[in-house]
């Protein structure tokens, strides 16, 4: 089985590197995470020294523009912006190996991108933190990596849950119910970690104002969180009553799900 999967992923790989489509989907990722994060550096309207703005208007601010570049560009490889979406994805065998590495790297350029313009067209003196993820002083390293495993997991959760249409028959614009998860998490998380769910989040502002106090936290619990809820779904919950549910290579459930059925509403699974 495990020869048999290897071979048949392998061979997706090939096809994709052949395939204008795959570096288009690359494209589109590195746009969607730089409009993402052009939003994300430029929401504190208060040019202050701090410059992280306010809960409300951070939290509200990230979820439309996650609603909006997802639905616009998710036709398009998927606009997850997020490696710890991406690593869902890969881990429920929706996409290949190489593409998910190489979506990191596009969403991780789209990040210092955006960065890198939004520090360069504001006064050197007001672009603050650009918005970057810090520690609160009273949140040790550790307990930083659980609120953001937690954020992350209720996220990743949402999403998988959001564009399940075999369970949902139909999904009305899962992309709404998405942006609502990431506007709770950034709410729940802003004071303590920042709220950030998603590594090129927080990577961008750290390379652009060399801000790398506990940097790892970003990394190590959004996809800690994401691989943790990815199990829960497909094992602990999926598979109870569909013992027999598995993906194919294409993505899709076998006999209870036509092939395509997914498609449209997984094009959308994007996050913060």
């Amino acid at each position: 089985m495990a020869l048999t999967y290897w071979i048949r992923h392998k061979q997706g790989i090939e096809r994709e590197c052949r395939s204008a489509s795959f570096y288009r989907d690359l494209f589109a990722e590195f746009l969607a995470t730089f409009i993402l994060m052009t939003v994300q550096c430029s929401l504190p309207a208060d040019w202050g020294k701090d410059n992280v703005g306010t809960v409300v208007q951070v939290s509200l601010g990230m979820s439309f523009v996650v609603g909006a570049t997802a639905w616009t560009l998710g036709d398009f490889g998927g606009a997850h912006m997020n490696p710890a979406v991406t690593l869902s994805m890969l881990l429920s065998g929706r996409i290949t190996v190489l593409r998910a590495a190489l979506y990191a790297a596009s969403q991780c350029s789209g990040s210092i991108a955006a960065a890198s313009f939004i520090d360069y067209v504001h006064p050197e003196n007001y672009t603050g933190t650009l918005a970057a993820t810090l520690l609160h002083p009273q949140v040790t390293a550790w307990k930083g990596v659980l609120i953001e495993t937690w954020l992350t997991f209720v996220l990743v959760l949402t999403i998988l849950g959001a564009t399940d249409r075999v369970r949902k028959a139909h999904v009305y614009m899962p992309t709404l119910i998405i942006a609502m998860a990431v506007g709770i998490g950034v709410s729940c998380g802003y004071n303590s970690t920042g709220g950030s769910m998603n590594p090129a989040r927080s990577l961008g502002p750290a390379v652009v104002k060399a801000l790398w106090a506990d940097h790892w936290v970003y990394w190590v619990g959004p996809l800690t969180g994401s691989a943790l809820a990815t199990f829960v779904y497909h094992v602990m919950l999926d598979r109870v009553d569909n013992p027999g549910r598995r993906r194919t290579r294409e993505g899709n459930y076998g006999k209870e799900e036509k092939k395509g059925d997914n498609d449209a509403d997984i094009q959308r699974l994007t996050s913060l």
